[in-house]
């Protein structure tokens, strides 16, 4: 464990963060342990006047996890509360975070970064800004706080592999919180074992589907105003299989008190 300053990029910062994230060179993760303390490139984050520390945790694998262990920090009335739309702040973290989240995946550097730079530089595009692998997380926790357990379809995947349910579901807002992201956990979460159900990206019933279906009844039905009870009824034939997974666990649910 690790237990350092928080900052944020300046501009100098964050250009060269950007470009290293293009460019990709064989000691990236050096130069990004360098230039997150550069004094050029970073400004000290404060609360109250004092600095605000943070623990990098090598054990963090989870999008659950790294997200509670944010909301320490961005959580309501905590030091980094009103720094949550800071951009350079993001992606600051996601240099700091990035030893750490690759050393954990067991994967080499190029492989645990993946292909699109926007899983590290936080985009500006609303429709791809979930793909920041750091940020992703939080917000979908954030975003169901009141109960989290309900968006474990967009928090129980690795950091670094979100997956076809994040993909789909925390692109689009009306889908990524309240009873239709309880929904897709429902269809798509198995609670008994942790993860994601197998065959879940497989058709029919997929979350593909699950999103263009919520687009196709986005004129004609107020579902963000549904209950979850009512959106399993909606569903259509095709989602059968997932839908029966659900009712066992939503009967689960209803017989622990869970609304």
């Amino acid at each position: 464990m690790i237990t350092i300053d928080v900052r944020r990029w300046t501009t100098l910062g964050q250009d060269r963060f950007i470009s290293l994230i293009r460019s990709r060179p064989e000691d990236l993760l050096d130069q990004l342990d360098l230039l997150c303390v550069d004094s050029d490139a970073t400004e000290m984050v404060t609360h109250n006047g004092a600095p605000v520390s943070m623990e990098i945790l090598p054990t963090i694998k989870r999008r659950l996890d790294l997200a509670r262990h944010l909301d320490g920090l961005f959580g309501p009335k905590l030091p980094l509360a009103t720094h949550v739309g800071d951009v350079r702040l993001w992606n600051w973290l996601s240099a700091a975070w990035m030893r750490a989240l690759v050393a954990g995946s067991g994967k080499d550097l190029q492989k645990a970064m993946g292909v699109e730079d926007e899983r590290w530089v936080l985009a500006s595009n609303i429709l791809r800004y979930h793909r920041h692998l750091v940020s992703s997380p939080y917000f979908a926790y954030a975003a169901n706080r009141e109960d989290p357990k309900k968006a474990m379809c967009l928090l129980a995947t690795d950091v670094l592999a979100p997956g076809e349910v994040v993909e789909r579901i925390a692109g689009k807002r009306s889908l990524s919180t309240g009873a239709v992201c309880h929904l897709a956990t429902l269809l798509y979460y198995d609670a008994t074992s942790g993860a994601l159900r197998p065959g879940h990206t497989s058709k029919p019933g997929n979350p593909k589907m699950f999103s263009y279906f919520f687009s196709q009844i986005d004129l004609t039905v107020d579902y963000e105003g549904v209950g979850v009870d009512e959106l399993l009824k909606l569903l259509p034939s095709n989602f059968g299989r997932w839908v029966k997974l659900a009712l066992v666990d939503r009967a689960k649910e209803l017989a622990t008190g869970v609304g």
